[in-house]
C-alpha cells in the first residue's frame, strides 16, 4: 500500500482518542527505512530484535506493510512483548482482514493485552465486534472500561440498553457520556439529553461527572435552561452554583431577555449573586434588566451590593437615577459602589441625569458630596451651574466637594459665585478646596476671574487678599496688574509684601517701572532685591535694544549682590552692542561672574565684536560653539559625507570605512593601502574623497586620488544589492595626487568636475568611456609642473571659471575642452613673494570692489593669506598679499561655509596632523581648527576664533561643512593620522562646559572588525604557498604570498612575490592545510602600476584545475574581492594573463593571497 493511501485511510477513519495513534504515524511518516530488508524480515525483527531494531522495524511496517503480514502480526498478538507493536500495526493496516484478526482476538486475550484489542476496535468502529464485546462488559478492569467505552462509542440499541442495565459508577457514566455525545452527531437529541439527564440527576456520582453532563444537557437544550438552571443555581455547592452561573451568563441574549425575569424569580440569594456577579464578569448587557431587578428588589444585601457595583459596566443612562438614589444610603459600601458605577457608566445621557439630580438636590448632605464628586471625576460641564449653587450649601462637605468639582468645571458664569465663596470660606479642607479651584480658574479664565476679584478685594481679609493676590498674578491680565500695584500700598504689611512677590513674577513689561521704583524704595531689603530680579527678568520683553540697554543700566547700577550682577550680566546678551562689551568686560576678572560673563559675550560677538582673548594664540573669544565627537579610530586624512544608503540621514565616509548614521554603525566598503603607525606616522594611501554619483543609478559612489599608487579611483556604491566590498574602477595613473576638489569649471553651476591636484594641470568630467563604461574624461589644461595647490574662479570677470595654481593662473578659453588656455604667473604662498605649496584656492571678492580675490594658505609653513586682485589702467592684474595669520602652521585645506548663519561665509581652516612625519616647521605643536570670521567690503578684518583647541583633534586633508544633525546649522567633519572621523557639532552660541567637551570626545567608538575574519591560506594555519616562477634575484619571493603582511605604497618590492619575465601567463597558488568549501578569494596587488587587468581563479580537483571565476576587464588597482559557489578544494590558483603596466607587460605581483570559506 502506497504511504498516500495509508495516509488517507488513516486520517478518514481516525477515532476521536487519538493520542497514540497519531505521534506513532508522524514518526513513520518521516523514518527512514532500513536498506534491501523485506517484509518478512522486518516482521522477525519486530520479534526478536533490540529494542532499537523493533523500533525501527515497527516504524517502517506502519508505512509498508500488507496484507500478507496479519497472520503473523496476529501470532504475535498473543505474546505480551510483541502485543503492543502487534495491535497497533493491525490497526494501522485498516483492512477487513485485519479487523477480523483483532475480532478473533477478543476470544483468546484477557487482562491489559484484551482491553488494548477492544480500543483498537473502538477506534476503527468496527461495529461486528458489538456482541462479542457485550459479553465483556462484567468482565474486571481493564476490560470493564474498554468494553463500556466501545459501547458508549457505538451507541446502537443494543448498547445503551447494555449501558443502562450496567452498574452506575463513574466509568458507566464515562460511557454513557461518550454516548450521548455521539447521540447529538446523529441527530438523535432526545436519547442524548435522556442520558445527559441520566448521569446529571445521578447523586450517586461524583460533581464533576455530574456537573459535565448538566453542563452538556444546558448547552444541548438551552430551551429548557431557565427550568434546567435553578436547582443548580440554588445548590449548596459554590461550584455548582459558580458553574451555573457561567452558563446562565452564555446563554444567548434572546433567551436571557425572555426568561431571565422568570428565572431569578425562583432563585434564593445566594443564587441570584451568582447570577449578578456572573453577569457583570461577562460584562453581558443583554443581562442587565437582571442585575437591575436585584438591585430594585432589595430581596437580599449581597445581591444588590453586586448590582450596584456592576451596573457600571453593563448598565446605561436609565439606571443613572436608581443609582443616584443609593448615594445617601447610610450603607457606605452600598453608597460607594453606586457612585463607583455611575462614575463607570459609559452612556453619554448619564451626565444629563447628574446634573438634574444635581439640580433637585439629593436627600441628604453624603447623598449630594458623593453626587458632586462624581460629577467632578466624570468632568460633567453641563453640571457646573447646580454645583455652583451648592457653594452656599450649610454642610462644609457638601462646600467643599463643589470647589472640588467647579476646579476643573467652572466656567466664567460660576467664576463670580466661586470668588465670593472663597471669600466667605471657613472650614479649612474647604478653604483648600477653594484655594486650588481659584487657582485653577486664574489660568483657565484670566479675565473673568480678575473680574471677580476686582469688586472683592477690599472687603476681604488679610490672609484671603494675599491668596487673591496670587490669583491675580496667575491671570496676568492688564486690570490685575493695577490691582497688584496699589496692594503695594495696602495697610497690612503681609499683603503689601506678597503683592511685591506677585508683581516680581509678572510676565509683561508693563510691570517694570512699579518694580524699578520698588528696587529702590520699598522698605524690605529682602523684597528690593526680588523686585530687581523680576525687573531683569523682563528686559528681555522690552522690543527696542535702547530700551533694553536703558532698563540694564538701571539694573546695574541698584544691583550690589553677586546673584543679581549675574543675572545683570546674562541680561546684557539682549543687548549685543559695545556698551554691552564694556560693561561685560569688567566681570572677567570676577570668578563668580566671569562664566556668565562669557555666555552672554559669546552670544554678542555674534554681531558686535568682542576683543577678548581666547585660549588660542590670537584667536578671540567664539560666539560659536563646537562640541568634537570622535566616531572612530582609522588614521586616514580624506573623508566625505551622503546620504550613501537610502535612509534620509547623512553618513561618513573615511578610509576603508562607512559610517552608517544615526548610530555611525562603521561598515567597511574597501581597502587602503596604509602603514600609519600610532605616532601618527606612516600614511593611509588615501588623500582625497568625494561624492558623485559616477554611474547615474540614484546612489552616491566615492571618488579618491592617491599620492603612493599614483593614480585616482571611483568606488561603486552597492549597498543593498551586494554585501562585498565596493567595486574599484581607476580613472587616471596620473602621478602623485595630493588631493582634489570637485569644482565648477564648466560654469553650469554643478560642481561635477573632479580638479586633481597633481604636479600638473588636468581636469575631469563625468562620461563614457571609450569601453561604454562610465567614469571620468581626461582634458588637460597644462602639462608644465606646478607646485601643489588648486583652485577655481572667474579671475578675470568674463564669465568663465579659470584655473588656479601657486605659480600660475589658467584663463579658461570658449571652448575649454579644445582650445588652449592662456597662462598669466602669479605668486602663492610665501611672504616674500615666492611661490610655496598651498592649499586649495578660494575664490571670493573679499573687499567687494568687483574684482575675485583669492584666500588660501601655504601648506607646511606659517600664513594664510587673502590676495587682493587688483587693475591697473590698462586692465593689467597683479597681486597685493594680506596677512590673516601666521601663528600656526600645517594649515593643509580651506573650507569656506557660512557656519554662524549671518549671511557671510567664513573660512575654516585646521592643522594637518605629521604632514611630513614630523618634518615640518611646528610639527608637534598643538592641535587645533579655527574658523576666521569676516565682513565682506573694504579693508576687511578676519578675527580668529577657536573649534577645537589642543584636545588631541584637528583635521586633515579636507573639512566638510554640512549639517549633518539635521538642526539648520552647519557642523563640520574631518579625519586626520589622529583617528577618527570626527564631527564638530555646531551648538551656536550654546554655553557647554569643558567637562562636556571631554565626555563628548572621550568616547569610545565601537571599532568594526576586519572583514572577512577567517583567511584559511595563511601560512600560520598550515598553508602552503607555490608559484610558476620567480623574478631573479628574489628567490624565495613566493613565501611573502601568505604571510600576512600586505605590502604597502613604500615597501611593495620587499614584500611581494614576482614572477619571472617570460611570457603571460603566470600563476601563484595556496595549498590549505585541508580541503574547505572555497567561496571567496581576496588577491592584494603590489606595484599599483601592474595589477592584473586580465585574471583567473581556479580550484584543483582532482588532478585537474577547474575556473571559478574569469576576467578581462579589472580595474581595481589594489586588490579584487571576488565570491563564487562554494567548491569542495584544497588548492586555490590565481593565474595573470595580463597586467597594466606596458612597460614590463610580462610582470606579474601579488603582495597577499587570500582564501575564505564562508
Amino acid at each position: 500500500m502506497s504511504i498516500v493511501a495509508l495516509t488517507a485511510r488513516l486520517f478518514t477513519h481516525m477515532p476521536r482518542r487519538k493520542a497514540v495513534i497519531l505521534p506513532l504515524f508522524a514518526a513513520a511518516l518521516f523514518a527512514v527505512r532500513p536498506l534491501a530488508a523485506d517484509e518478512a524480515a522486518l516482521l522477525r525483527q519486530l520479534a526478536e530484535g533490540t529494542p532499537a531494531e523493533k523500533d525501527s522495524a515497527r516504524q517502517t511496517l506502519l508505512v509498508s506493510a500488507t496484507a500478507a503480514a496479519i497472520p503473523t502480526l496476529t501470532a504475535q498478538l498473543a505474546r505480551p512483548e510483541t502485543f503492543d507493536s502487534a495491535c497497533l500495526l493491525l490497526e494501522a493496516l485498516g483492512l477487513p482482514e485485519a479487523d477480523a484478526a483483532l475480532r478473533a482476538a477478543l476470544t483468546t486475550l484477557d487482562g491489559r493485552e484484551l482491553a488494548g484489542v477492544i480500543a483498537a476496535l473502538t477506534r476503527r468502529a468496527d461495529t461486528a465486534a458489538e456482541t462479542a464485546i457485550l459479553a465483556l462488559v462484567d468482565r474486571p478492569q481493564p476490560v470493564r472500561s474498554a468494553a463500556l467505552a466501545y459501547l458508549g462509542k457505538l451507541a446502537t440499541p443494543r448498547a445503551l440498553a447494555a449501558l443502562a442495565a450496567a452498574p452506575q459508577d463513574a466509568i458507566t457514566a464515562d460511557a454513557m457520556l461518550v454516548a450521548a455525545e455521539t447521540l447529538l452527531a446523529r441527530g438523535d437529541e432526545k436519547q442524548a439529553l435522556a442520558l445527559y439527564a441520566r448521569v446529571s440527576d445521578d447523586t450517586r456520582l461524583a460533581d464533576h461527572i455530574r456537573l459535565a453532563a448538566f453542563c452538556a444537557r444546558v448547552t444541548a437544550d438551552p430551551d429548557r435552561a431557565h427550568t434546567l438552571l435553578p436547582a443548580a443555581l440554588n445548590h449548596a455547592s459554590a461550584v455548582w452554583r459558580g458553574t451555573a452561573a457561567r452558563l446562565t451568563a452564555q446563554l444567548p441574549d434572546k433567551l436571557l431577555k425572555r426568561r431571565g425575569e422568570d428565572l431569578m424569580k425562583a432563585l434564593e440569594p445566594q443564587g441570584r449573586l451568582a447570577v449578578v456577579q456572573a453577569l457583570v464578569h461577562a460584562k453581558k448587557r443583554a443581562g442587565a434588566p437582571l442585575v437591575r431587578a436585584a438591585l430594585k428588589d432589595g430581596l437580599d444585601a449581597p445581591s444588590r451590593l453586586a448590582a450596584a457595583a456592576g451596573l457600571g459596566d453593563i448598565g446605561d443612562a436609565d439606571d443613572a437615577d436608581a443609582l443616584i438614589a443609593l448615594l445617601g444610603q447610610t450603607d457606605d459600601a452600598l453608597a460607594d459602589a453606586a457612585r463607583m458605577s455611575l462614575i463607570k457608566l459609559d452612556d453619554p445621557k448619564t451626565d444629563a441625569r447628574i446634573a438634574k439630580a444635581l439640580a433637585r438636590r439629593p436627600a441628604n448632605d453624603a447623598a449630594l458630596t458623593r453626587l458632586l464628586g462624581v460629577a467632578a471625576f466624570r468632568k460633567t460641564p453641563r453640571a457646573a451651574p447646580a454645583i455652583a449653587e451648592h457653594l452656599a450649601a450649610t454642610a462644609p462637605t457638601v462646600r467643599t466637594a463643589a470647589f472640588q468639582a467647579l476646579t476643573e468645571l467652572a466656567t466664567d458664569k460660576q467664576i463670580p459665585a466661586l470668588v465670593a465663596a472663597f471669600c466667605k470660606a471657613v472650614d479649612p479642607q474647604e478653604r483648600r478646596a477653594a484655594e486650588k479651584a481659584l487657582m485653577a480658574c486664574a489660568r483657565r479664565e484670566p479675565d473673568a476671574t480678575t473680574a471677580a476679584i476686582l469688586p472683592l478685594f477690599a472687603g476681604a481679609d488679610a490672609e484671603r487678599r494675599s491668596s487673591l493676590l496670587q490669583a491675580t498674578g496667575l491671570a496676568g491680565t492688564p486690570a490685575g496688574l493695577e490691582l497688584i500695584q496699589r496692594a503695594v500700598d495696602d495697610s497690612e504689611r503681609a499683603v503689601a509684601d506678597d503683592a511685591v512677590r506677585v508683581l516680581a513674577n509678572w510676565k509683561e513689561k508693563t510691570a517694570a517701572p512699579k518694580l524699578l521704583q520698588l528696587a529702590k524704595t520699598y522698605p524690605n531689603t529682602s523684597l528690593r532685591v526680588i523686585a530687581l530680579r523680576g525687573y531683569i527678568r523682563l528686559i528681555d520683553q522690552e522690543q527696542d535694544q535702547a530700551g533694553r540697554a536703558t532698563m540694564l543700566r538701571e539694573a546695574s547700577a541698584l544691583a550690589t549682590r553677586t546673584q543679581e550682577k549675574a543675572l545683570v550680566a546674562g541680561a546684557w546678551r539682549t543687548v549685543p552692542t559695545p556698551e554691552a562689551v564694556a560693561a561685560l568686560t569688567p566681570m572677567l576678572d570676577d570668578p563668580a561672574l566671569k562664566t556668565e560673563a562669557l555666555k552672554s559675550l559669546k552670544v554678542i560677538a555674534l554681531h558686535t565684536p568682542v576683543d577678548v582673548p581666547d585660549k588660542a594664540p590670537g584667536s578671540l573669544l567664539t560666539p560659536l560653539t563646537f562640541v568634537p565627537r570622535r566616531i572612530g579610530t582609522y588614521r586616514s586624512e580624506a573623508c566625505c559625507v551622503a546620504d550613501f544608503n537610502g535612509d534620509g540621514k547623512l553618513d561618513i565616509a573615511a578610509g576603508p570605512y562607512l559610517y552608517l548614521a544615526p548610530d555611525w554603525k562603521a561598515v567597511r566598503i574597501r581597502t587602503v593601502s596604509s602603514n600609519v603607525g600610532e605616532d601618527g606616522k606612516g600614511y593611509a594611501d588615501d588623500f582625497c574623497n568625494l561624492v558623485v554619483d559616477v554611474n547615474k543609478d540614484g546612489k552616491p559612489d566615492i571618488l579618491a586620488a592617491c599620492w603612493f599608487s599614483k593614480t585616482s579611483y571611483w568606488y561603486e556604491n552597492t549597498l543593498g544589492s551586494s554585501k562585498e566590498l565596493w567595486p574599484e574602477h581607476v580613472i587616471d595613473p596620473l602621478g602623485n595626487h595630493e588631493t582634489g576638489t570637485l569644482v565648477d569649471i564648466d560654469g553650469d553651476g554643478k560642481a561635477l568636475e573632479f580638479l586633481p591636484d597633481t604636479g600638473v594641470t588636468v581636469w575631469y568630467e563625468p562620461g563614457v568611456l571609450t569601453n561604454g563604461q562610465p567614469g571620468y574624461v581626461r582634458h588637460t589644461i597644462s602639462m608644465d609642473k606646478s607646485p601643489f595647490g588648486t583652485g577655481v574662479g572667474d579671475i578675470n570677470g568674463d564669465g568663465r571659471p579659470d584655473v588656479i595654481r601657486p605659480n600660475v593662473w589658467y584663463e579658461a578659453p570658449k571652448d575649454i575642452r579644445k582650445d588652449t588656455w592662456k597662462k598669466h604667473p602669479i605668486a602663492l604662498g610665501g611672504k616674500d613673494g615666492k611661490v610655496e605649496h598651498t592649499a586649495n584656492i578660494i575664490v571670493f571678492d573679499v573687499n567687494k570692489d568687483g574684482l575675485n580675490d583669492l584666500i588660501t594658505s601655504v601648506a607646511h609653513k606659517y600664513g594664510i593669506f587673502w590676495y587682493e586682485q587688483q587693475r591697473d589702467a590698462s586692465g593689467t592684474i597683479s597681486w597685493r598679499q594680506h596677512l590673516i595669520d601666521d601663528t600656526w602652521t600645517q594649515p593643509h585645506y580651506l573650507a569656506f561655509a557660512d557656519i554662524d548663519n549671518d549671511g557671510n561665509k567664513e573660512v575654516i581652516v585646521g592643522k594637518r596632523f605629521m604632514a611630513h612625519n614630523g618634518g615640518d616647521p611646528d610639527a608637534f605643536g598643538k592641535l587645533c581648527v579655527f574658523y576666521y570670521r569676516f565682513t565682506p567690503g573694504p579693508n576687511p578684518v578676519f578675527r580668529k576664533h577657536v573649534v577645537t583647541y589642543d584636545e588631541g583633534v584637528s583635521a586633515g586633508l579636507n573639512i566638510v561643512p554640512v549639517d549633518i544633525d539635521g538642526d539648520g546649522d552647519i557642523d563640520l567633519i574631518t579625519t586626520g593620522k589622529w583617528g577618527g572621523p570626527v564631527i564638530y557639532e555646531n551648538r551656536m552660541t550654546e554655553w557647554v562646559s569643558d567637562d562636556e567637551r571631554r565626555a563628548a570626545l572621550g568616547v569610545k567608538p565601537t571599532v568594526p572588525e576586519p572583514l572577512p575574519v577567517d583567511n584559511l591560506a595563511l601560512a600560520s594555519r598550515g598553508a602552503k604557498a607555490s608559484s610558476d616562477s620567480e623574478l631573479p634575484g628574489n628567490t624565495g619571493c613566493t613565501a611573502r604570498l601568505n604571510d600576512g603582511k600586505r605590502s604597502t605604497h613604500s615597501d611593495f618590492p620587499a614584500t611581494r612575490w614576482h614572477s619571472a619575465l617570460t611570457p603571460m601567463p603566470h600563476w601563484a597558488e595556496i595549498k590549505l592545510a585541508k580541503p574547505a568549501a572555497v567561496r571567496r578569494v581576496i588577491a592584494h596587488f603590489a606595484d599599483p602600476n601592474g595589477y592584473a587587468t586580465a585574471f583567473e581563479i581556479q580550484v584543483k580537483k582532482g588532478d585537474a584545475y577547474t575556473t571559478v571565476y574569469k576576467t578581462d576587464k579589472n580595474r581595481d588597482g589594489k586588490s579584487v574581492n571576488v565570491t563564487f559557489d562554494p567548491v569542495q578544494t584544497d588548492t586555490v590558483r590565481f593565474v595573470f594573463s595580463a597586467n597594466a603596466n606596458p612597460a614590463y607587460p610580462n610582470a606579474a605581483q601579488l603582495s597577499e593571497l587570500e582564501v575564505y570559506a564562508e
